[in-house]
């Protein structure tokens, strides 16, 4: 006989929505920092130990809680943020479901500590569990609100066996601090793990303030290639920035996302930005950019997962196409007077600002800020003008041997794709001055391959650096290796091509001038820039978009890149080919 139907108790129905809210430390972050935002915080300081699972401590100065409502926001369904079906139709906060703490006090001890503003004294309440809320009793705090979550996962045991390493929980933390930065310039984050301070952001209140952030989260490098974006339409506005080809990067880890506000990831909005740059880019590269796009509430559903970072829109095709062609005419434009920008309030812009939005206006570039906070130092300003590779993009061939011909003003020049890819790399690498793009890439399937004695003591003679590059190198048997890391800015390079750029490396240790750790990476952007020569027109097509972005006719040449071509020598090639 079936079991009879039954009510659940309470402390499994808390727990079963707790699972659905809280999946990892990172989701008790979001949460609370979200809570902090719609506070009127101005500073949110986070704290965590062991990756999040022995202590999240999130501190900031915002309106506070009063001692009447204090236990009532630990219990579900509790929200001062909503209050009716029409609210959830227009909403203008972060969170509003009223799961969030009562879902974190169900799985960890909760203590929340607040002070209202204008009140003389602070209050703390406690939950542990499934246990009875406790207080509140009195407590020492300045204005705002401290939320302490100890022992996460202590009430469901089996949840701490799905953490990942507390490394990679913290890094799912730190990237989604660094989205908040973004998507609040004018709020101060700070993060600390174990004791050692992690990230440090203030608040920006002018425009070379958030230039400064911008750098600061995303790199000198994108702000060298992004270009301003700012098209309004009625009840749609696309800001922020978006990188050149030439600054597009290996990993997709610079798409940034914001919707009225609220970061989220949206396969339709990635599509539109990378349907915006067509074939622009080469395979295994991804485009970067810093986007925020304004809409009717009315025209937009925030509250299609727990997590709340998805969002549903009324009109996806309208959207879709209105990003991809704002985005298509920055990047096909000139390089660039920045346009003016929608507001930055979230008000949406109405027929005279859409055309406003057209007229060119100093009103801010990440090229300007950066300028102005150098000449601010004292230093002199870069040169205002970026390189120009004047080449007729569609007279481009890829010959045999990884060569690419194209006309230029002066005739032809022969360009050789493996020193071009490598250059492209290595340049990329010294501009980003990013530990992550040093962090180990952990392969799919490891890759075994077989060597000889005297290449296996070519890899001994360099072993002791390869950490440090990211690569994971293990000698299996005598007679074979095992690669199961390479570093993540050169992911696309294929295992072979990165065992023989270590190899090379290896061989040349007893004549080379530079650091093994430098040559372990040139070796292996050559390698990878052999492995990875253009084999189709389009292919040395796209190659040639990057180089133009960085390098000029005259620096390729000096470099070895490119050369002047003769007829005879252009005929010879011809044949080969043919």
């Amino acid at each position: 006989m079936l079991p009879r139907i039954a009510l659940l108790p309470d402390s499994v129905i808390s727990q079963i929505a707790a699972g659905e809210v809280i999946e990892r430390p990172f989701s008790v972050v979001k949460e609370l920092v979200e809570n902090s935002i719609d506070a009127g915080a101005g500073q949110i300081d986070v704290e965590v130990e062991v990756g999040g699972a022995r202590l999240i401590r999130v501190r900031d100065d915002g309106g506070g809680v009063s001692r009447e409502d204090m236990p009532l926001a630990l219990r579900r369904h509790a929200t001062s943020k909503l209050r009716s079906l029409t609210d959830l139709a227009a909403l203008g906060t972060l969170g509003f479901r009223g799961e969030a703490l009562a879902s974190i006090g169900a799985v960890a001890r909760l203590t929340l500590t607040s002070r209202e503003h204008g009140s003389s004294e602070a209050w703390t309440v406690c939950v542990q569990g499934s246990a009875d809320i406790e207080g509140p009793v009195p407590a020492a705090r300045a204005t705002g609100t401290t939320v302490e979550v100890r022992d996460l996962f202590f009430a469901t045991p089996v949840r701490r066996r799905f953490l990942k390493s507390e490394r990679t929980e913290f890094l799912h933390m730190q990237d989604w601090l660094r989205r908040a930065a973004l998507a609040s310039p004018h709020l101060g984050f700070s993060l600390t793990h174990n004791q050692q301070r992690a990230l440090a952001i203030r608040p920006a209140s002018s425009d070379a303030q958030f230039a400064r952030r911008l750098e600061k989260i995303c790199g000198l490098a994108f702000m060298r290639h992004a270009r301003p974006v700012g098209v309004a339409v009625p009840g749609l506005a696309v800001r922020g920035w978006i990188a050149a080809p030439a600054g597009a990067r290996n990993q997709s880890d610079l798409q940034f996302w914001f919707v009225n506000g609220r970061p989220v990831r949206d396969p339709r909005l990635q599509h539109a930005a990378r349907l915006a740059y067509e074939d622009a880019l080469a395979a295994g590269r991804h485009p970067a950019y810093v986007l925020y796009l304004e809409i009717d509430p009315q025209a937009l559903d925030v509250n299609v997962h727990p997590a709340k970072i998805e969002v549903r829109f009324a009109d996806t095709r309208r959207v879709h196409d209105f990003v991809f062609s704002a985005l298509r005419r920055v990047l096909r434009g000139p390089d660039p007077t920045p346009a003016r920008a929608p507001p930055a309030d979230g008000s949406l812009a109405g027929p005279e600002q859409a055309a406003a939005a057209a007229e060119p206006a100093p009103e801010y570039s990440p090229k300007v800020a950066a300028r102005a906070a150098v000449v601010g130092a004292g230093e002199e300003p870069p040169s205002a003008a970026g390189p120009s590779l004047l080449l007729e993009m569609d007279k481009v061939m890829a010959l045999p041997g990884g060569l690419i011909v194209v006309r230029e003003a002066s005739g032809l020049l022969l360009i050789d794709a493996q020193r071009a890819r490598a250059a492209l790399w290595l340049d990329a690498l010294r501009e980003a001055g990013d530990p992550l793009a040093m962090t180990p890439r952990l392969l799919l399937f490891p890759c075994a391959m077989s060597v000889d004695e005297e290449a296996a003591d070519a890899i001994e003679r360099v072993a002791d650096a390869l950490p440090a590059c990211g690569v994971e190198l293990e000698r299996v048997a005598p007679g074979a290796v095992m690669l199961r890391a390479v570093p993540a800015a050169l992911r696309e390079v294929p295992a072979r091509a990165v065992l023989d750029g270590v190899l090379q490396a290896g061989a040349e240790s007893h004549r080379q001038r530079v650091s093994r750790q430098a040559a372990i990476l040139e070796g292996i952007a050559r390698a990878g820039g052999a492995a990875l020569a253009p084999t189709t027109d389009a292919e040395a097509a796209a190659l040639l978009r990057e180089l133009a972005g960085r390098y000029d006719v005259e620096t390729m040449v000096c470099r070895g890149i490119a050369g002047r071509a003769g007829t005879t020598d252009l005929r010879g090639l011809l044949a080969k080919r043919a």
